[in-house]
Parts: structure tokens; sequence; C-alpha cells
């Protein structure tokens, strides 16, 4: 997979140069060294894939011999974006298949045993650091309110001064007392 992911690569290079040189109109004379290079990495992506019949025979390159710089750059532009983007199909696929075959209770282990590992860590790491603190927290206590004196209750029985007497509530006047005005 490894290889395959390279060779996608180097055809990603080759397209994005021979886009930059066409954007440019810098391609006078870049034609034919296009044409090599394409021709070397199809050649090496047969060998990885000699089964495959898309690569070896209809990914191959056909150049007629009148055509100029700019025919031969967008013939390689055409097919090299195709072989990358079978290329990442191809990788996309491999991936795939290599997953399915994974054991999921494995993988859920895995998982747990990281998170073990992660928390035990942690733990120790922040028990080592609090070893080695020695903090003495001096908090100062809020001032206590002020409490009224204690005076004792007044003694109504053998006090000198007798007790306050309520007022007595007006009463409107009755027909009795307007004789008696």
């Amino acid at each position: 997979m490894k290889s395959l992911n390279q060779l996608m690569l180097a055809f990603k290079s080759l397209n994005r140069s021979i886009e930059k040189s066409m954007h440019s109109g810098m391609y006078q004379g870049t034609g034919d060294t296009a044409v090599r290079n394409y021709l070397a990495l199809h050649k090496r992506a047969v060998q990885l894939l000699p089964d495959d019949f898309y690569i070896s025979d209809v990914l191959t390159l056909e150049i007629a011999a009148e055509s100029n710089d700019r025919q031969k750059l967008s013939q390689v532009t055409l097919i090299t974006g195709q072989m990358v983007d079978y290329l990442k199909s191809q990788v996309a696929e491999e991936t795939r298949t290599s997953f399915d075959s994974t054991d999921f209770d494995e993988i859920k282990g895995f998982g747990r045993d990281l998170q073990d590992q992660i928390l035990n860590l942690t733990r120790n790491t922040l028990r080592r650091a609090f070893d080695n603190v020695d903090v003495t927290v001096n908090v100062p206590r809020p001032p206590r309110p002020p409490m009224p004196p204690d005076v004792p209750p007044p003694d109504f029985f053998n006090s000198p001064v007798p007790p306050p007497v309520p007022p007595v509530p007006p009463h409107p006047f009755s027909k009795e007392d307007e004789d008696l005005v």
C-alpha cells in the first residue's frame, strides 16, 4: 500500500507541474519530458498492479507524431488525472478491506487499556507533584460582630418605678354621654 501511495503522489506531482506550466504559458519544449515522465510512472504502476487491465490497457498514452507541446501536455494531464483517481480508489479499497478484517473487540480493548494507562499516569504525576508541595494557608477569621451587653431583665415587682400604663382608646359619644353634658 505504501508503494501505491508513493505512486499516486508522483502522478499528482506530475499533474500539478503540467497544470502550472500550462497556466503560466511556459510549456514550450516540455511536452516530451512530460510524456517521458508519464511513461516511467505508468511502467511502475503496471509492475505494482500487473493484473489490472485498466492500468495496463486503458491508461496508456498514445501521442500522435505531429502533436505539439500543448497537445502532449493536455493528453498527459487528462490521463494523469484519471490515474490519480483510480489509484485513490485502489488505496481506499485496500484500506477498507484491511479495516474489515481487524478484530473490533481488540480495538475496543486497546482503547480501554489506553484510557487506563493515561488515567494512571495522570494520577501518579499529580500525586508526585503534590507530594513536593508544602503549602500553609493562614486564612484570617472574619471579625465577630459586636454583641449587645448582657443586661439583666427588669424586675417589675421590686422596681421603684411603676410599670407604664397603656393608653385607653377614645370612645365615641353615645346618647347617655349627651345627657351628661
